[in-house]
């Protein structure tokens, strides 16, 4: 059985990052804390994937703050668990956990 040790390399591979942006188009995903939009993102998504892909794979990407939002049905706020994938002029996702 092969061990895996770290993730980060499977993370950053072009396709994956690519697919990442596909499934947040898909589910029409919101403008992050930087007020970028999945179109905007997507008219220079190739230069994008390519920041990306170069500040995870040397380890030099430095996310933005995550930021709080109400969640409308449950009237409670969304604290986020993870990284908000977030570059000043555009974004991925990020993922929130309801407490």
């Amino acid at each position: 059985m092969k061990k895996w040790y770290s993730l980060i390399d499977k993370i950053y591979r072009k396709e994956n990052l690519k697919l990442a942006f596909m499934q947040v188009k898909g589910n029409n995903g919101a403008p992050g804390i930087d007020g970028e939009t999945v179109s905007n993102f997507a008219t220079k998504l190739e230069q994008n994937i390519e920041f990306f892909y170069e500040r995870l794979k040397t380890n030099s990407y430095e996310p933005s703050p995550v930021k709080k939002s109400r969640n409308r049905e449950a009237g409670r706020w969304c604290k986020a668990t993870g990284n908000s994938y977030s570059k000043g002029q555009g974004g991925i996702t990020s993922h929130c956990k309801y407490h």
